[in-house]
């Protein structure tokens, strides 16, 4: 199945592919990141006249620690990048704020959101790194599509609240004699919102 990863993640994992199959470059990589993250969060808060040590509660979260450096989760150079774009903006550098949100959503795609109240200057350098890091990419476009249905339908590990449900349903269909993969009366409005964001099937 094609990667449903955007284009700065892949860059990422071709980068620390170059170590092999290296599960300690992994995690020295993500720990690296989390510093800069926390160093990226004193900037920022110095920029906007905040104590730096604010960035201590990021470093001490025993939460962010174990995600990071156990689970090696490449979001945390996502969150480096937007807390960058933070000092960036307040520093009035709007094309370089730009260019370290695209760089987040290139990550991961929810800083996006941020874009949306940035000023043209952002928007700008969210564009020309954009295209830079997704030239490599541009032929995969049209298949990410498949990844990202396969992955609506089949994820399961570490699904949190939706097992819980999940199995809700499974129980309430058992006490109606029915076997938990039996079809479902819905609206067919939750039918098309359903298939437009995960696909057919």
């Amino acid at each position: 199945m094609p990667t449903i990863y955007p284009p700065a993640a892949q860059w990422l994992f071709a980068v620390f592919g170059l170590a092999g199959p290296s599960a300690l470059a992994w995690r020295l990589g993500m720990i690296g990141a989390d510093a800069l993250v926390a160093l990226g969060l004193a900037r920022w808060a110095a920029a906007r006249g905040a104590p730096p040590a604010i960035a201590l509660g990021w470093l001490a979260c025993p939460l962010v620690a174990l995600e990071v450096a156990v689970g090696a989760h490449i979001d945390v150079f996502g969150v480096a990048a937007l807390a960058w774009a933070g000092v960036a903006f307040s520093r009035g550098h709007t094309g370089r704020a730009g260019a370290a949100l695209a760089v987040a959503a290139g990550t991961k795609l929810f800083p996006v959101v941020a874009l949306l109240r940035g000023p043209r200057h952002a928007w700008l350098g969210a564009l020309g790194v954009t295209a830079v890091l997704g030239a490599p990419f541009v032929t995969q476009v049209a298949d990410m599509g498949a990844g990202l249905s396969t992955y609506a339908h089949r994820w399961r590990f570490n699904d949190g609240l939706f097992a819980v449900i999940s199995a809700t349903f499974e129980r309430v269909f058992l006490g109606w004699g029915l076997h938990a993969d039996a079809p479902l009366d819905v609206p067919e409005v939750v039918v098309t919102v359903a298939r437009a964001l995960v696909g057919g099937g």
